[in-house]
């Protein structure tokens, strides 16, 4: 579940700041690369949270 948390964060923040680096974002692009970012941490948030549960109910 950790790496699927990190994989998220890693499609939605880390790529597109790489294509940020090699190239010139327009206003457009920047806009859904912060709701990419937005959305992708969303999603990393419910593996996280759903193994906590899990490892806070195996005690």
């Amino acid at each position: 579940m950790n790496g699927v948390a990190i994989a998220a964060i890693a499609i939605g923040g880390l790529s597109p700041s790489a294509q940020n680096h090699f190239e010139t974002m327009s206003d457009l692009e920047i806009g859904l690369f912060v709701v990419k970012l937005f959305l992708c941490l969303l999603a990393s948030f419910g593996p996280h949270l759903g193994a906590s549960y899990l490892l806070r109910r195996i005690r």
